[in-house]
């Protein structure tokens, strides 16, 4: 029945590829399955059905005996790409590697060139730095005998991306303006998209945030118009990562969220579990734990997750495992350094020395943070001053002197000057509640109490409890947790906090509320900075709009 149907459909003059591959294969017609399948891949991929169209081309490839060299060489270099899209990358480099020995064997050596730098991008995915940069180099020995060429162009902006990622701007740069200036010669759009990708990046990294902007959005545009998926979403993965990097957390989350998007409705698998991993870390720093706790379980649950997203999403399962003192946390950490060593690259590495030093804090083995970070700290001391910054703070408690890095960004200039209240206000303006409240330790004793109970409401148990041995070694007063005023409500407000927070709402001026309150202005200030930071906004008007609920639920005006 299904030969009938085939021929009937072919003489009609069917172009529904799919349905004639489908038909092919029930009835075992393997030249009629090459001759469709292949066609019929293409389509998928255009409709944005990645999956379908790999399964398409391992249909061709098991029923293509009768294929030349060539043409499954080809049909192996398609299906690699397709399986790369969609996370399969163990069996994207078997197909690449089985398409580099039919090219090889045939005397091809652009074929072995494209291959191999193919081969580079799908090492590096799986966190294998090695293998990733012997392949770059081997396509560029492989195609530059052909001269100046997309090709070639391409396999110079493969060797910046590798440089950009792997924290060398200045080589970044330079390889990527040799392949963009090919790639502009020849008129590929693709490949100046895709250099355009790795200057912009290595610009905002270097602090050139306006030409390292412009380059993403132009690379943004040409890739979108000419419908180069991939390279759209290379945009919306570096743009994002480095807004986290900077801190620039809401601009992070929003440029995530869209890539997140743009990769789910089109079956980009591998885009969709890198972006996602990376948003569990933003919505970490912004305060909303349970929310980067599920969606980073959710990427470390897949099977197909790349080394790279395994990364980004552990580093906020363990984050949480180390604040929570969660067992789990020590063979998290083994693992991310594990992972983070065989991808060599400092915006791996730093976050990881970030967090053993934390975890070594928390644990109260101070002593140990210096050894556990020296190898990092040596290796990339010129990298995004916020993460250095973070990691210099971490390494002075124990007893290493590097502070210029301290001094360049306020909220920690305001920590080492002791101005407690004034860091913390600087740490909400910027959205990080968890490191509002470690500055807080850093002030009168008020000020730890409510560190304290701003740790606790952020489900921080272990390292409220860090803060409180800190403090009794310190001959401090020790919190002992929230007052039941501060309990009495979602947002954990103490009795005068939720007075003020009601007059907030009817508009009034610190001067007046200090009236209505019986207290100085100078009072009122810091109960106002009290609510914002407990809130996680930066402004009154953000904390009257969301008072309702608070209100509705607290307890009575002491």
């Amino acid at each position: 029945m299904h030969r009938r149907v085939l021929a009937c459909l072919t003489s009609a003059g069917s172009r529904d590829h799919r349905r004639l591959a489908h038909h092919a294969v029930a009835c075992g017609d393997a030249e009629a399955v090459v001759a469709h399948a292949p066609r019929a891949a293409a389509v998928a991929a255009r409709l944005g059905a990645h999956r379908e169209a790999a399964q398409h081309l391992r249909t061709a490839l098991q029923n293509g005996d009768a294929l030349s060299a060539a043409e499954r060489a080809d049909i192996l270099g398609r299906y690699s790409y397709e399986c790369y899209l969609t996370s399969d990358l163990v069996e994207a480099v078997e197909a690449r590697l089985a398409a580099v020995a039919l090219h090889d064997a045939g005397g091809n050596r652009r074929g072995v060139g494209v291959d191999q730098r193919w081969l580079s991008r799908y090492f590096w995915y799986l966190g294998r730095h090695d293998d990733a940069h012997r392949f770059a180099a081997a396509a560029g020995d492989a195609l530059e005998p052909f001269g100046p060429g997309g090709d070639l162009a391409m396999a110079y902006s493969n060797v910046s991306q590798l440089q950009m990622l792997g924290g060398d701007t200045e080589d970044a740069l330079i390889w990527g303006r040799l392949a963009l200036d090919d790639a502009v010669a020849v008129g590929d759009r693709e490949v100046e998209a895709h250099a355009l990708n790795n200057l912009g990046t290595a610009l905002l990294l270097k602090g050139d945030l306006v030409q390292g902007r412009a380059n993403l959005d132009r690379s943004l545009e040409l890739a979108v118009a000419a419908g180069l998926e991939e390279h759209a979403v290379r945009v919306w993965i570096n743009l994002g990562t480095v807004e986290l990097s900077k801190r620039k957390l809401g601009d992070a989350e929003q440029t995530l969220r869209t890539g997140v998007a743009y990769c789910t409705e089109r079956d980009l698998l591998s885009g969709t579990l890198y972006l996602q991993a990376r948003l569990s870390q933003v919505l970490l720093e912004r305060g909303r734990v349970s929310d980067a706790a599920r969606l980073a379980a959710a990427t470390l649950k897949h099977p197909r997750g790349s080394a790279v997203s395994r990364v980004s999403a552990l580093l906020t399962t363990a984050t949480v495992s180390v604040r929570t003192g969660d067992q789990a946390a020590e063979g998290q950490l083994a693992e991310l350094r594990h992972l983070a060593d065989a991808t060599a690259e400092p915006q791996r590495q730093l976050p990881v020395a970030l967090l053993l030093a934390e975890a070594a804090w928390t644990a109260g083995r101070t002593g140990d943070i210096l050894g556990l970070t020296d190898d990092v700290w040596e290796a990339y001391r010129f990298w995004e001053p916020w993460i250095l910054a973070e990691l210099a703070w971490w390494r002075r408690l124990s007893g290493a002197t590097e502070t210029t890095v301290l001094r360049q960004l306020m909220p920690f200039a305001l920590m080492g000057q002791g101005r407690a209240r004034e860091a913390a206000t600087a740490w909400t303006v910027i959205g990080r509640p968890h490191w509002a409240a470690l500055a807080l330790t850093r002030g009168e004793p008020a000020d730890a109490s409510e560190a304290v109970a701003s740790l606790l409401r952020l489900g921080a148990p272990a390292t409220a409890q860090a803060v409180r041995r800190e403090l009794a070694a310190r001959g401090l007063p020790v919190p002992r947790g929230p007052r039941r005023a501060s309990q009495a409500n979602p947002a954990g407000l103490t009795g005068r906090e939720v007075d003020v927070l009601r007059l907030l709402v009817e508009g009034l001026s610190d001067a007046e509320i200090a009236t209505r309150l019986t207290l100085s202005e100078r009072t009122v200030g810091h109960h106002v900075s009290g609510v914002l930071r407990k809130f996680g906004v930066p402004s009154r008007s953000k904390a009257a709009a969301m008072a309702g609920p608070i209100l509705a639920c607290a307890s009575q005006p002491e």
